[in-house]
């Protein structure tokens, strides 16, 4: 099976059976509404950098849970089509179908690929919600936006025109991270 709009409810329900906890502790509350650094987090100017690779290197699965991502409403349709021209580097690891999925899921999860990394001192409570925020279009705090579109590179920056996009596009990638870390 395929990825494809008209799939859209049966990823939709696999998107269902990931769920994003609604309720972050209160340690990452605090961090996150007074937009400073976990005492475990880098300190912004030894803020981590994301992994020097070529490629990144994702499976199908990987690629699916993006497009459930999507699918169940993290990007809209003007985000994908943005991204649709976008090259994207990434090497496909293991078995896939004849017919890859759409560029903006092969974005979100190359994107979040890398920024797993960059990431990775913060608490999985911590980048729940910072995803459900974005999600609700609140812009995360600076140093992760920028540790996601540092890893994103200029072809996804230059096609996400807007603040609001910008954000949206976040939400997915860290609502993907959730996912590739779990």
């Amino acid at each position: 099976m395929t990825p494809s709009r008209p799939n859209a409810l049966t990823l939709g329900l696999v998107a269902l059976t990931v769920p994003i906890a609604s309720f972050p502790s209160r340690s990452a509350q605090a961090a996150v509404k007074e937009k400073q650094l976990p005492e475990h987090a880098p300190a912004h100017s030894r803020r981590r950098q994301c992994a020097v690779a070529p490629v990144a290197q994702l499976t199908y699965q990987d690629i699916q849970e993006a497009q459930s991502l999507i699918d169940s409403g993290y990007l809209s349709d003007e985000i994908i089509r943005a991204l649709d021209g976008v090259e994207v580097q990434y090497e496909l690891i293991g078995p896939a179908p004849r017919a890859l999925p759409a560029v903006a899921a092969i974005a979100v999860a190359a994107v979040a690929w890398f920024a797993k990394g960059a990431l990775s001192s913060l608490p999985a409570s911590a980048i729940q919600d910072l995803a459900s925020r974005a999600n609700q279009n609140i812009p995360p705090p600076t140093w992760v936006w920028n540790a996601i579109f540092d890893c994103a590179g200029g072809p996804v920056i230059g096609a996400l025109t807007s603040q609001w996009m910008k954000t949206k596009f976040i939400a997915a990638v860290l609502a993907m991270i959730i996912r590739l870390s779990s």
